[in-house]
Parts: structure tokens; C-alpha cells; sequence
């Protein structure tokens, strides 16, 4: 059963007024989490009207098969991504070995890791919060299955401007800390099975698209007192009074 930790985040998204106007998805996944992204596609429509990108850990020794594998899986074109590539909606985008990937001005770009001590990983916090900045309310972070906490403090810029987080529920994640992480920061709109967060995501852009503004109100009309002193009075003798005319029986 869903778990909302956030009642108003339907209410949130999306906006047409940002670089794309259109809801730009982006999926972070570890240890355990290709089978995660597997059945997330698996679940989304190919002509949902969002665009997504992957962002994994992936082993720098060995070339990244996850393009072909997740293709497998969705009718939406999905790419690995080695050069600056324009967003699009109901394509897939997936990170390369050895890289990082950040949003710029509707643009995936490709960058050089940062090297931090202790080895650990923020290329989901990276992308998150580049995602954030750019895409503000459109923008949505969800983190699956890894060991960590990559993930949340990209959440956290997310959440600040007003876009949406979702967590993989950690019972069914093969590595929970990822998401539990995520989950304890509070950060989290909604915590779901995999195979739910799409028709969570397409519930909530059905609803976005249904929200309309209120027509403009006619204007009020002001009379002031000048005009009040310039209305004929019954002594006009422009003016017919037929306050006290009567009809001929």
C-alpha cells in the first residue's frame, strides 16, 4: 500500500514555466538496483510525457551494458549517454562508466566524477541537484536499491524547490540503505514498491494537467462621486420620470 509522507505533494507538480515543460525523472540506483530500474520500466507507459535518467554505480573496469538491458524492458528509446544531449520526453537516458551527469538548461551534460575521500559516491546527489536547479517543480528524484546514502542530500535540493522524492519501499529493495536513508531524512513525498511509482507519477501528472487557473473576473465597475453628480436628476427636464405614470385601462 502506498505511504504518502507528504499530503500535499500532488498539489506540487508540474509547471510549464520551467526550461522544459515537462517532468524530468531522474532514477538513482547501487548495489541491487538494475533489477529495481527493470521493473519500474517495466510498469511506466512509453508515452507518459516525462523523460528519464538513470543514474548508477557503475564499475569503472567494465563497459555498462544497462542501456540494452533496461531497452528490453520499455518501448521508450533508451540511450547511454557520452556527449551533451537535449531532454525529451518518453526517452530514457542512462549514465556511462566512469562519468557523472548533470542538467543544464534542458541539456544532459557529461562531467568527470569528483574525487572524494573515503571513496564514496555522489553521483545521484550530483544529478539531483543539478535536476533541482534547473527543472525546480518539474524536477523528481527517486531513489531505489544501494548501499549508502547517495541520493539524499540531492533529494534536499529537490525538495527545496518544490519538486517531488520518492523511495523504493526497503522491504522489497535488495540493499535498503539507500532508501532507508532517504526515508529517515523525512525528505521522502512517498515510499512504494517499484512496480507502483510509475502509476503514482502518471496519477500525479494526470492531476497537474486537470488543475486549471480560475477565469479572470470581470472588473468591478466604480462609480465614483463625480460621476454620481453628473448623473440628470429628476429635474433634467431630459429625464422622463415613470415613477408615478400610469397605463390606461
Amino acid at each position: 500500500m502506498a505511504e504518502s509522507t507528504n499530503q500535499n505533494s500532488d498539489t506540487n507538480a508540474w509547471s510549464s514555466k520551467t526550461t522544459t515543460p515537462f517532468p524530468v525523472i531522474g532514477l538513482g540506483a547501487s548495489a541491487g538496483g538494475l533489477q529495481a530500474l527493470k521493473d519500474f520500466f517495466t510498469h511506466m507507459p512509453a508515452r507518459s510525457g516525462m523523460a528519464f535518467v538513470v543514474i548508477m554505480h557503475l564499475s569503472p573496469k567494465h563497459e555498462s551494458h544497462a542501456a540494452t538491458l533496461l531497452q528490453a524492458t520499455t518501448e521508450m528509446p533508451v540511450m547511454q549517454v557520452t556527449e551533451a544531449v537535449k531532454v525529451e520526453p518518453n526517452h530514457v537516458y542512462v549514465i556511462p562508466p566512469t562519468k557523472n551527469l548533470e542538467m543544464n538548461d534542458g541539456q544532459i551534460i557529461v562531467k568527470d566524477p569528483q574525487r572524494l575521500s573515503e571513496g564514496k559516491q555522489v553521483a545521484i546527489d550530483r544529478f539531483f541537484r543539478t535536476l533541482a536547479e534547473t527543472h525546480k517543480e518539474n524536477a523528481v528524484g527517486i531513489v531505489l536499491s544501494g548501499m549508502g546514502s547517495d541520493g539524499t542530500n540531492g533529494l534536499k535540493r529537490i525538495k527545496e524547490h518544490n519538486g517531488l522524492a520518492f523511495a523504493q519501499d526497503p522491504k522489497e529493495a535488495e540493499h535498503d540503505s539507500m532508501p532507508r536513508h532517504a526515508i529517515d531524512s523525512s525528505l521522502v513525498d512517498f515510499v512504494l514498491p517499484v512496480a507502483e511509482i510509475p502509476g503514482k507519477l502518471m496519477e500525479i501528472r494526470r492531476n497537474a494537467s486537470c488543475i486549471m487557473l480560475p477565469p479572470e473576473a470581470e472588473p468591478v465597475s466604480v462609480v465614483s462621486q463625480k460621476d454620481e453628480d453628473e448623473k440628470p436628476g429628476l429635474d433634467d427636464p431630459n429625464v422622463i420620470d415613470l415613477t408615478h405614470s400610469t397605463t390606461a385601462s
